[in-house]
C-alpha cells in the first residue's frame, strides 16, 4: 500500500487533483470528460481500487479510454506498476453496490 509522508505535498496535492479537471487539461478534444465526476480523485482511485469495493469508481472508469489515461497517469504518480491498477480493476467487487 502507499505511504504518504509529510514531506511529499507535491503528491499530496496531486493525488487530491479532480479526476475530471485533470482529464479536461490533457484531453481537451475528448468530450466525454465533460461527463466526469468533478469531485473524484486520483486519491479517491486508488483507496478504492485497494478496498476493492466501489461502483461509482467502476462507473466512472466504465469508459476504456478513460480508464486506461487515469490510470496510467495515477501509476505515474505513485510510482507503481500500471497491471496493478488494472489487475486491482479486474478485482472489484461491485454487484452488491450497483
Amino acid at each position: 500500500m502507499l505511504e504518504i509522508k509529510g514531506r511529499d505535498l507535491k503528491l499530496i496535492n496531486d493525488l487530491n487533483t479532480s479526476i475530471k479537471k485533470w482529464y479536461i487539461k490533457e484531453y481537451k478534444d475528448d468530450v466525454l470528460g465533460g461527463k466526469l465526476s468533478p469531485n473524484t480523485t486520483f486519491l479517491d482511485i486508488y483507496i478504492n481500487l485497494n478496498k476493492g469495493t466501489g461502483a461509482t469508481i467502476y462507473k466512472l472508469l466504465a469508459n476504456s479510454q478513460i480508464r486506461e489515461r487515469v490510470f496510467l497517469k495515477l501509476s505515474e504518480l505513485i510510482n507503481m506498476d500500471y497491471n496493478y491498477l488494472y489487475n486491482k480493476w479486474l478485482d472489484l467487487k461491485i454487484d452488491d453496490e450497483l
